[in-house]
């Protein structure tokens, strides 16, 4: 149930740090990295809580009335249309239709006055990756899953450790 004032404005979403449109692989993929979704907080470090999932509409909705729509890179064309100031991609270099679902993903892309991007991806040497990698405008983080390995089952970790630094 959402309670209290519903502001659907790009600033309350972007108060409230979360994607207006959210891009992976495909749409079971941007489903289970909605799994995060839990976690996310308003600037101000206050927990937004668990979305409402519409899977009909492809679509969360916090109870803030945030919304953020989500797509399959499967289907580049079904981004024809939305707009948003916000966007998260999800394993973008693992994309099929790479190039197709970014260019279409960058046409709506259009809205506020300062609109982020955020892509999360294990690298591959494709070009576009290149091409964003060399753009200043960019900013790149990078970091091992060792560094993660807090919020890793032990089991995975070990597993790494044993077989692939041997």
């Amino acid at each position: 149930e959402r309670r209290g004032k519903q502001d659907k404005t790009p600033e309350a979403k972007r108060e409230a740090r979360i994607p207006e449109q959210i891009t992976a692989r495909i749409i079971s993929d941007a489903a289970l990295g909605l799994d995060h979704a839990h976690s996310a907080s308003n600037s101000k470090g206050e927990a937004m809580g668990i979305p409402e999932f519409q899977p009909s509409l492809m679509r969360l909705v916090w109870r803030n009335g945030a919304e953020a729509l989500y797509f399959s890179a499967e289907e580049p064309d079904r981004l024809r249309g939305p707009q948003c100031a916000s966007l998260w991609l999800d394993e973008m270099a693992a994309w099929k239709n790479l190039e197709d679902t970014w260019d279409m993903a960058m046409f709506g892309f259009r809205l506020g006055t300062d609109p982020r991007c955020l892509i999360t991806t294990t690298p591959k040497p494709l070009a576009l990756v290149r091409r964003l990698v060399g753009d200043q405008g960019v900013a790149v983080t990078r970091d091992t899953t060792y560094a993660n390995r807090e919020n890793l089952a032990k089991a995975f970790v070990e597993y790494g450790e044993r077989m692939l630094t041997a």
